[in-house]
């Protein structure tokens, strides 16, 4: 069985992310988004090793998949993995392929999920708004966060280890 994106065809009984990473066509997406994308993984990855594996995760296929890889298959093919629609990655790397407790190979960062659109006095201000009411209560608390990311109905606030 086969999905038709664009022009591309990917089969469906093998992993996407896979299959993204090992091809030899580039998918295109967004300048603003590879920069994005980049940026974010220089923060999160700062100083790994070819030792270190990252597990990342898509919708594509309507279920949940994974794949792991080396941050510079990442780097290099991260083009062909933000064409694919609901991409996650994890914040913190891997022994080896298989992304599970035990192999936690480094903790780089810790983040909070904001799903302040649940919140009705909230739901119709954009992230910037949010995270400006949040300085002014001091909700930080002098515990400044390393940076945030607007996830499209909240944001993640990022606190690099």
């Amino acid at each position: 069985m086969t999905k038709i994106l664009g022009t591309s065809a990917i089969n469906l009984n093998d992993n996407s992310i896979k299959s993204r990473l090992e091809s030899n066509k580039y998918y295109l997406v967004s300048a603003e988004r590879v920069y994005d994308a980049k940026w974010f993984m220089e923060q999160i990855y700062k100083d790994i090793d070819d030792t270190n594996y990252i597990a990342v995760g898509t919708k594509e296929t309507g279920k949940y998949e994974q794949y792991c890889c080396d941050y510079k298959r990442l780097e290099s093919k991260i083009m062909n993995v933000l064409s694919l629609k609901d991409t996650y990655v994890s914040i913190n790397t891997f022994w080896n392929f298989n992304r599970r407790q035990k192999n936690v190979r480094r903790l780089n960062a810790f983040f909070l999920d904001i799903d302040y659109y649940k919140v009705d006095k909230y739901k119709d201000l954009t992230t910037k708004e949010v995270i400006a009411d949040m300085r002014k209560k001091d909700m930080f608390n002098g515990f400044e966060p390393s940076f945030f990311v607007d996830s499209g109905r909240g944001f993640y606030i990022y606190y690099l280890i």
